[in-house]
């Protein structure tokens, strides 16, 4: 497991800043005190969303011609999905095998004052700029 974190280092801090943002982002939109019907309103709002999809989908592939409509469409754009997998392999083995930036594993820290981790050596550099920029931001 040891050796996953050192090589994936990286990924592992970007998650945990999404999960971070994300959970800071989502308890600003849903406060606590109205946070039941603001989900409400947030589902009626999926559905009706999910419902134009699948209308405008039945309208671009009708029932009697759907299968062959979407089995040329594959047909056309498989060299290109073929191609844009194979790229987007070389770039993650690229990454993960040390090319690309960073030396590896990275010392991270939880941020002061925010919900998520930061690279230690960035705060260690310039203490009183990270304090004066996260006051800025308030």
């Amino acid at each position: 497991m040891e050796f996953l974190r050192e090589k994936l280092g990286g990924t592992f801090l970007a998650v945990e800043n999404l999960c971070g943002e994300a959970m800071a982002w989502l308890q600003s939109v849903f406060p606590s005190e109205t946070r039941p019907e603001k989900i409400e309103q947030w589902r009626l709002a999926v559905g009706n969303s999910s419902a134009a999809a699948l209308a405008w989908f039945a309208k671009v592939f009708p029932p009697e011609t759907r299968t062959e409509q979407i089995s040329q469409w594959f047909h056309i754009s498989k060299p290109y999905l073929t191609a844009a997998t194979a790229l987007a392999a070389l770039v993650i083995l690229y990454r993960y095998c040390g090319g690309g930036g960073g030396g590896g594993s990275e010392k991270t820290m939880k941020a002061p004052g925010r919900n998520y981790r930061m690279r230690r050596a960035d705060f260690e550099g310039d203490p009183k700029g990270y304090f004066r920029d996260s006051r800025a931001r308030k």
